[in-house]
This record gives C-alpha cells, sequence and structure tokens, in this order.
C-alpha cells in the first residue's frame, strides 16, 4: 500500500479524541489548528470550476463540489493525502491503462475514501449534472455518522483487484455516478480514463453491465 496511507492509518490509530461534527477539527487525527477544507471529489477531479455541481438522492437537491468539504488538518490534508492523491492522478494519466496488482489496490483504497467522504455526509446516491446554474449551498457532516467504523471499513485489507475496471474515458466532460454500498463509477476527461468499481459481487455479468454503464 502506498506509503502516504500507512501514514494516515497510524496517525487515525493513535488518534483517541471523539468524533466532533462541529467541523472544527480534524475528522483523523483530531488536531484543532490550522484546518482546512478536504474536498468531496479533490479539485483536479472536477479542474476546480467552482460552477459545477450534483445532485443526490432522494432528496434532489443540487450542491456545490467546490463547497462541499471535510475538516482536515494540513499535514493530514496537504502533505498527505495530498501526496496521495497525486499519486492517483499521476496512475490515471499513464497512456496505456495497463495497472499493477499494487497499482489497483492504491485505485481502489481511493475510492473506498471517496466512499467514505460520501457516507460521512450521509449520502445514499448521486450523480453529476451538466447544468449552468450554480449551487451555492454545500453538504454538512451527519451528526450521527459513526466515524469510527466507517475509518474501519476504510482500511480493511483489499483482497479482491477484480472489481475494478479501468478503460479510456467515454465521453468529454467529467462524470461520476455513485450508490452506496454497490458502485461508483467515475470518468476523468482529462486523465481520458474512466473507472467503475462494485462494492458487492451481486451484480451479474459485470463486463456487459460497465459496457452499458459508463
Amino acid at each position: 500500500m502506498n506509503q502516504s496511507i500507512l501514514k494516515l492509518h497510524k496517525i487515525i490509530k493513535e488518534n483517541t479524541k471523539p468524533f466532533d461534527p462541529s467541523g472544527k477539527t480534524c475528522i483523523f487525527c483530531g488536531e484543532e489548528k490550522g484546518i482546512t477544507r478536504e474536498h468531496l471529489f479533490p479539485k483536479w477531479s472536477f479542474e476546480n470550476d467552482v460552477k459545477k455541481s450534483f445532485y443526490i438522492s432522494p432528496e434532489d437537491n443540487l450542491y456545490s463540489y467546490h463547497l462541499s468539504c471535510l475538516p482536515c488538518c494540513k499535514n493530514c490534508n496537504s502533505n498527505i493525502l495530498g501526496n496521495f492523491e497525486q499519486h492517483i492522478k499521476n496512475l490515471f494519466l499513464k497512456k496505456e491503462k495497463n495497472y499493477s496488482d499494487e497499482e489497483r489496490e492504491d485505485i481502489i483504497f481511493w475510492i473506498k475514501y471517496l466512499d467514505f467522504k460520501f457516507k460521512i455526509f450521509g449520502i445514499e446516491k448521486a450523480c453529476h449534472k451538466n447544468k449552468k446554474s450554480k449551487s451555492t449551498t454545500g453538504l454538512n457532516l451527519k451528526l450521527d455518522s459513526n466515524i469510527d467504523k466507517l475509518l474501519e471499513e476504510l482500511f480493511q485489507e483489499i483482497d479482491n483487484t477484480d472489481s475494478l475496471i479501468i478503460r479510456e474515458a467515454s465521453q468529454n466532460n467529467f462524470d461520476f455516478f455513485y450508490w452506496r454500498d454497490h458502485y461508483f463509477s467515475l470518468n476523468l476527461p482529462q486523465c481520458n480514463v474512466s473507472i467503475f468499481y462494485f462494492f458487492t459481487n451481486k451484480i451479474e455479468n459485470i463486463g456487459t453491465f460497465c459496457s452499458e454503464v459508463i
């Protein structure tokens, strides 16, 4: 596993402070100083476009990528997660979309980390919307989030990389679809990559399913 993730895991295990839903402390280490914003998606993925928004279901409200953030200290955000997300971006930028088992595990962990953030916000289903209207609303933390359980799930060993499918970008626009505990798809045209990951093995004929969805 990537060294940045191992560092983050160590920090989390050493943190004895309870989760603070007020957003005034780092969700990973509990630090109260130098709190920054950890975006739902890294800014490079949606090209740092403050006008881009997404819908969540079933409430069907529009939210801003730029304003949907988690509290995170500078060290955890910029130094650790920033390095890891740059590593992921470099993997996606590879001309040939062929990845080693270790690289696939890193990509899966990144998807699981996105899943972790969706769950902290209490999202069941979400998708990108290509709309000109700009949302001025960001998501709020769920006050009843069981962050300890979610973090434990995040760092569970990845024992199957076959649930990850990676292809060249299917369209020219950023796009994603998330369904909690089922699957996650993401199209990143700037990296010429589409990814699809199954959280469950209940869907039969995965190849056909992906060709219809991605």
